[in-house]
């Protein structure tokens, strides 16, 4: 017999191809680039960080997949922040866990990424908001502690 296990990697395309549908493709362009910079993301998670329960797959492609779309500028990070998390305290996590300076901003108004963004994602991603965003903290923590390994790895500073 053989199993297979899904793996980050199919995790992160089922989403794509479920997004993609939900959207009829709207949004292709960007998501196409957002994809480009989750997989270097993923890489880093994989590379770093062994598997086990709570890091499941479909866990961190959730995270990621939302994040991606923070990146492409058609969610505000702030859409994704979990309610016991502070505004400034969530910024920062992002920061740190992607190496970045300021987060992006969303480039569409609150009723599109509300409607056409936000709920696509949920559906795609067979999840409650608050799992979501339980991903996308759960991801962006895992992602720092990943970053600041390679620093201390590399010898560097520590990760801005």
């Amino acid at each position: 017999w053989r199993i297979n296990v899904p793996s980050l990697e199919s995790w992160l395309s089922m989403l794509d191809k479920r997004f993609g549908v939900l959207t009829a493709e709207f949004f292709a362009e960007q998501v196409a680039w957002a994809k480009n910079m989750v997989r270097h993301l993923a890489r880093l998670l994989v590379g770093s960080r062994p598997a086990c329960d709570q890091r499941r797959p479909s866990r961190f492609a959730r995270g990621l997949f939302a994040l991606g779309l923070v990146h492409a500028r058609l969610l505000p990070l702030e859409g994704l922040r979990p309610q016991h998390v502070d505004q400034d305290e969530w910024e920062q996590l992002f920061q740190e866990s992607q190496a970045m300076g300021n987060v992006p901003p969303c480039a569409l108004p609150q009723c599109l990424w509300q409607e056409q963004v936000l709920q696509p994602l949920i559906v795609s991603a067979h999840a409650s908001l608050q799992e979501v965003q339980q991903a996308c903290e759960f991801t962006m923590g895992c992602l720092r502690g990943a970053l600041g390994d390679m620093h201390r790895e590399l010898g560097l500073a520590a990760a801005p």
